[in-house]
């Protein structure tokens, strides 16, 4: 097997891909689509590296990458849950954060 000729990738993003159709802010719907099409190919390509290194059934690659895909829609569902019914908490609790870290925020 060939040694791969990179180690990391780096991904950059514009913030007008980020913002979606509401074209100001951050869209989360577009973050989780950013995050399930990485987490389907990152599953993709352990199972494939599991299966050549210790001579798996090929079936074994779909099941794993079913079960990453439930869990990242599945995470994602419960992660805009807990956001949407608790975010003044979140926000309060990540400016107590920051004032202890005296971070400041540039405008």
């Amino acid at each position: 097997m060939s040694e791969t000729k990179y180690k990391r990738v780096l991904l950059k993003l514009s913030g007008e891909a980020l913002a979606g159709e509401k074209k100001n802010g951050i869209d989360p719907d577009v973050i989780g689509d950013i995050c399930g099409v990485l987490s389907g190919a990152i599953s993709a390509l352990i199972t494939i590296k599991i299966s050549n290194a210790y001579n798996i059934n090929f079936d074994f690659q779909f099941i794993l990458s079913a079960l990453v895909a439930s869990l990242t829609v599945g995470g994602k569902a419960i992660g805009k849950n807990i956001a949407q019914k608790y975010s003044t908490k979140i926000v309060h609790n990540l400016a107590i954060i920051l004032n202890k870290l005296h971070l400041t925020v540039l405008t």
